[in-house]
């Protein structure tokens, strides 16, 4: 039973900072994962999922930005977003291809697209 309990805090703890957000935003930041994106100033990791979520932690960049920031949060801004797994398609995540996959850059206005049609239920 500790055991239980040990595992489940961490969960509870994801799940209580995580932003829910649409299906649309999440997989645009998923399709963009595996690294830092191309100006530099983010990266972003699938995380998994639990009964509910698919997760994924960003990290953003705050150095050369506001000072602000950069006293908050250092020379990185952690954040966690989240969609309810019942929004987003059963084969994902291993039916939606990362950029990476397929090509080294993407325009902001292929990954739409890409989204988009993914969502819609046509597949490559």
């Amino acid at each position: 039973m500790k055991r239980l309990i040990l595992l489940t805090i961490p969960l509870l703890l994801l799940a209580s900072c995580a932003k829910t957000v649409p299906p649309e935003e999440f997989l645009t930041a998923y399709r963009l994962s595996g690294g830092f994106g191309s100006s530099g100033d983010w990266q972003a990791r699938y995380t998994g999922k639990d009964d509910q979520y698919h997760y994924i932690e960003i990290r953003t960049r705050t150095v050369d930005k506001d000072p602000v920031n950069l006293i908050l949060y250092g020379p990185f801004k952690d954040e966690i977003i989240r969609c309810p797994i019942l929004q987003l398609p059963e084969d994902f995540p291993t039916g939606f291809w990362k950029a990476t996959d397929e090509a080294q850059t993407e325009s902001p206005d292929d990954t739409r697209d890409y989204v988009r049609r993914y969502l819609a239920g046509e597949r490559e």
